[in-house]
């Protein structure tokens, strides 16, 4: 019950643009303020290491006792990841960007990159799932202008627009799952939707966690082992590259609004 609530309360605030989520744009501030955040604490870790401290020497630690448990319990370790990041995705806790970097981090980039798209499959699911069990439909006669943009954009193209709108880091993820679950889009167009349009900055994240270890093993940090890795450049300029499409599709939606 504290479950279907909780989707209730968010429902609500999106069909109520005084609510704050459909008109403050607080869903629009939050994908900056936390890519803010891990620029900062990136910066602050590499000037650190530069400087001549040495963090690497505890994250060298953590990487083998987290190494040693994923190669002796890889079905475990693998299904506990997976399971951990639905529930986090399907019950709204924000931090799937750290997911996708332990899974890299911890399962490299192939099985790492499949078991994060797992995860994101089963939050997808269990939020649909939840969501139709309640019975909850958006009403497009109460006025909320976002609600009936993702209503009518999904019925004219049901497969193009979500995946389009989840590549762009502009609206949470869970936060989209509940809206196109509550479209009447079909599970295999909801499915491929979720997997497609999270597929870029997922495999980013996943290629950067995985560099994570050649950094650890290497001992030490240096631009010139930076830019020596190609994979790690070209994922920074796909994150780079989303964000500045999402900016720039905030300031277009802004002007239609005005």
């Amino acid at each position: 019950m504290n479950r279907l609530r909780y989707l209730i309360c968010v429902v609500s605030l999106l069909m109520n643009p005084d609510a704050g989520i459909a008109n403050n744009g607080s869903a629009m501030k939050g994908w900056r303020i936390f890519l803010f955040l891990i620029v900062t604490c990136a910066g602050i870790f590499f000037l650190i290491a530069l400087i001549g401290w040495q963090p690497l020497q505890w994250l060298l630690s953590v990487q083998s006792a987290s190494g040693y448990y994923v190669t002796a319990y890889p079905v475990a370790s693998a299904l506990l990841f997976v399971i951990v990041y639905g529930l986090a995705l399907s019950c709204g806790v924000p931090g799937g960007a750290v997911f996708a970097l332990l899974a890299g981090f911890l399962f490299g980039m192939a099985q790492g990159l499949l078991l994060a798209l797992c995860g994101l499959a089963c939050g997808a699911v269990v939020v649909r799932v939840i969501t139709l069990k309640s019975g909850l439909s958006i009403d497009r006669k109460r006025g909320s202008k976002l609600a009936d943009w993702f209503a009518i954009s999904t019925e004219k193209n049901p497969l193009i627009f979500p995946v389009l709108i989840r590549m762009v880091p502009v609206f949470p993820f869970f936060w989209l799952n509940l809206v196109f679950s509550l479209t009447k889009q079909a599970w295999g167009s909801y499915l491929f939707a979720a997997l497609a349009g999270a597929l870029p900055g997922v495999l980013a994240l996943v290629v950067l966690g995985n560099n994570m270890n050649v950094w650890l093993e290497s001992e030490q940090l240096s631009m010139r082992l930076l830019l020596s890795q190609p994979l790690f450049i070209a994922s920074w300029v796909i994150l780079a590259g989303l964000t500045i499409v999402g900016y720039c599709w905030k300031r277009v939606r802004l002007q239609q609004a005005e």
